[in-house]
């Protein structure tokens, strides 16, 4: 159910299709007079420069309120600047609904002072049916009435007019509309008007209204106008709640009661009568409990009656009978939730339908009493003394009424005649993990094994639950894109718990490459990917959202061949509504990183953000970790490598009897060299110095002061003339590594400073 407002677009290119029958199509007349009531209104002359395209001159809507329909002028004129504006503006589209009227009543290109009529008869206008949304399971019977204009060149003045006359039975017989009066490009001219009779008064909202422009208001009108309009924009990631662009809601509804009295009037006029034979009412009553036997209830609309949304006319607003959507096996949500509500009502148990917007997952504070403010409809049932809300158009939920997704509403209007205002739902909480990533890496071989264990719960189970049906999960991809070259062992496995509502998800892999120098920077990515990118300093003043409730694990664990040269660490930082907590614990070999991410409102005040934006940086780099092998390869090492054969024993093998001899102590000297390399590097490996490894990291005060102690480094008598700089968590606080690649040997050597302004 969505509210019924004229859209008008400008297209460069659609594919159409053509309307199929219909039981109405909208009435489309050509060239009829201008309504008496319509207030002339002129273009503005085109400006000498515009940075748009298409230059808006004119936006002029004008709303006409009567006892039974609502009338809406919309008079247009913009300038077409260069050929993509030819392109793109020589096609006049008007979206009409099929219970409306449309008429179009001129068009005409102003070209150097002089007027071309290009409208033509009512042939010229083809009245097609675009379904934009079949494939989110939506029909919309709304019909488009296009023009194509002939002859348009650059720099022609394009301008229009038309009125769009809607019935109000269908909707309570009162008028209710949310209008965006601007949202997108500069206008020249912006005028918004709405008049109504005094018998029919109609309650008025503005919200997020300029200060420069002009508002006049009366006992049977408001007036809204602006003259050079910048472009509108509320900067991205608000909230659904926040309002941002000018907005005007207008309503006859004096209350809440009131819609909700209309609602229960023309719900309740479908809701009940006998279990359409369609049904399998036998299996479910068979459930073993009144939660069982509503779960089997709800499953069976979910599942088996496909979701098909009719939005348009008397089907946006009014359900369909039980025994109708039934026999069809499909409805919008006010059929499913008009059935889920009837067989509940059988089986015993108190269920009312509930209107709600989806879209904002609210209603707005502040809103009037309305229609339009509502976009989908829930159930409200009452199981075993406690109140439960559900969705019938989520397919294939799972879970027990306690581990359902949550239905991401905040705020709804239950259709009952007693009902006197909106019900606030309870806040939304996580107990555990929707989302928990859990890393076992094996580094006792040469190469790494990782067992990676994904879980979800909840909505994300939902949603993965046909995809991994349909296909296997593989994160190979995903861990090629970390900068593992991972080898896939055998085939994922997939554990679907159904009650607990929970998909768990194990697949194994070795890494060849763990280690790369001796680092490995290992990425929470699940973390990462619910932390959002940090708002644009430039931003319009205005909330920002988060993804409310939150709550994301991922832990590494990494078994090493060695114990571990690190202390534990419990870390919390925040940003705005934004919690992650940092631990890691070491038992000998065993290292555990562990990262939760959660959240505790979906927003960050306007006020806030700024702050918000600063914060969100360091919340980043705390969901980072580095793990260092010992800096020393030979001490890394686990087994010894073998010593090259000196370059003169071929030729002795060759020789003579005296060759022989030669051999013997070529030999006896080769093995004694060979064993005080040996020695010698193992005092290398006992022998550390402040810097060469992280245990014992060099004290300085600065990064500059790190730079100088390290200098210009030196490999196989070659100065070295990068250093790549970076910094890790180790044994509770932060080192600061400076590592380098020898251009001959290639060996990766690193210095580690303890930065005292680091702390």
């Amino acid at each position: 159910m969505r509210g019924s407002f004229a859209r008008v677009g400008l297209l460069a290119a659609a594919t159409w299709l053509l309307a199929g029958p219909a039981a109405a199509e909208p009435e489309v007349r050509v060239r009829t007079p201008i309504p008496g009531w319509v207030v002339a209104v002129e273009p503005p002359p085109p400006a000498a420069t515009a940075s748009e395209s298409i230059e808006l001159l004119l936006a002029d809507t004008q709303l006409r309120i009567d006892a039974d329909t609502t009338r809406r002028h919309h008079h247009r004129a913009y300038r077409l600047r260069d050929a993509q504006a030819v392109q793109e503006g020589s096609t006049i589209r008007v979206d009409v609904a099929d219970d409306e009227t449309l008429d179009l009543h001129y068009v005409r290109l102003v070209r150097d002072g002089a007027s071309i009529d290009a409208l033509g008869n009512r042939d010229r206008v083809r009245l097609l049916h675009r379904e934009e949304r079949l494939e989110e399971g939506v029909v919309d019977d709304r019909r488009s009435a296009v023009l194509l204009l002939e002859g348009v060149r650059v720099g022609d003045v394009l301008e229009y007019a038309f009125t769009i006359h809607t019935p109000l039975d269908a909707r309570g017989g009162r008028h209710s509309s949310i209008d965006r009066v601007h949202e997108g490009p500069a206008i020249g001219h912006l005028r918004w008007s709405a008049r109504w009779s005094e018998d029919a008064p109609v309650r008025t909202r503005l919200v997020q209204i300029p200060d420069a422009w002009v508002v006049a208001t009366g006992p049977t009108e408001l007036i809204l106008e602006a003259r050079d309009v910048p472009v509108a924009h509320t900067g991205g990631n608000t909230p659904g709640w926040y309002v941002g662009l000018p907005t005007v809601e207008l309503s006859q509804y004096d209350s809440w009661s009131e819609v909700a009295r209309w609602a229960a009037g023309t719900y309740g006029r479908v809701i009940g009568g006998p279990v359409p034979p369609e049904v399998p009412m036998d299996e479910i009553r068979a459930g073993a409990s009144t939660e069982d036997r509503v779960l089997r209830a709800l499953r069976y609309v979910q599942d088996d009656v496909r979701y098909l949304g009719i939005e348009s006319g008397e089907g946006a607003l009014v359900p369909r009978p039980p025994a109708v959507v039934a026999r069809r096996r499909y409805g919008d949500c006010k059929d499913k939730a008009v059935l889920l509500t009837t067989l509940l009502r059988v089986l015993g148990v108190e269920a009312d339908v509930a209107l709600a917007n989806a879209l904002r997952g609210t209603v707005p504070d502040g809103s009037l009493p309305s229609l339009a403010v509502f976009d989908h409809v829930v159930v409200r049932a009452v199981v075993d003394g406690r109140t439960r809300w559900l969705d019938p158009t989520r397919t294939g939920a799972r879970g027990t009424l306690d581990t359902l997704a949550p239905i991401g509403l905040r705020r709804v209007l239950v259709a009952r005649p007693d009902v006197e205002a909106l019900e606030d739902l309870p806040a939304a909480t996580l107990a555990l993990a929707d989302h928990e990533v859990t890393e076992r890496w094996d580094l006792n071989r040469t190469y790494a094994r990782l067992e990676l264990e994904v879980v979800s719960r909840g909505a994300y189970a939902d949603i993965l639950r046909p995809v991994y049906a349909a296909r296997a999960p593989n994160h190979t991809p995903l861990l090629e894109s970390l900068g593992y070259r991972a080898e896939r062992q055998g085939e994922a496995e997939v554990e679907d718990d159904p009650i607990a509502n929970e998909l768990r998800v194990r697949e194994r892999f070795h890494v060849p490459d763990f280690w790369r120098g001796g680092t490995r920077d290992v990425s929470p990515w699940s973390i990462l990917d619910r932390i959002p990118a940090a708002p644009d300093a430039a931003r319009p003043a205005a909330p920002f959202a988060l993804i409310f409730p939150l709550h994301a694990h991922h832990h590494l664990r990494f078994d090493s061949a060695r114990e571990w040269a690190t202390e534990p660490v419990r870390e919390t930082r925040s940003a705005g509504a934004l919690r992650l907590d940092h631990r890691v614990e070491v038992d000998g070999r065993i290292l555990d990183v562990d990262f939760v991410l959660t959240s505790t409102d979906d927003h960050v005040a306007a006020d806030d953000v700024e702050a918000f934006r600063e914060a969100l940086e360091p919340l980043r780099t705390g969901a980072t970790y580095q793990v260092i092998e010992f800096a020393d390869s030979e001490a890394r090492s686990t087994t010894t490598p073998r010593e090259p054969a000196p370059p003169w024993l071929m030729p002795l093998c060759c020789g003579a009897p005296v060759g022989l001899i030669l051999l013997v102590v070529g030999w006896r000297f080769g093995r004694q060299r060979w064993a005080t390399r040996r020695r010698r590097a193992f005092l290398r490996s006992q022998r550390v110095v402040d810097g060469e490894t992280p245990e014992r990291p060099l004290d300085v005060k600065d990064r500059a002061a790190a730079e100088k102690a390290l200098g210009t480094p030196r490999c196989c008598d070659r100065p070295v003339d990068t250093v790549e700089w970076s910094s890790a968590r180790l044994g509770g606080e932060r080192v600061t590594i400076g590592a380098w690649t020898c251009p001959v040997c290639g060996e990766r050597r690193r210095r580690f400073f303890r930065v005292a302004d680091e702390g």
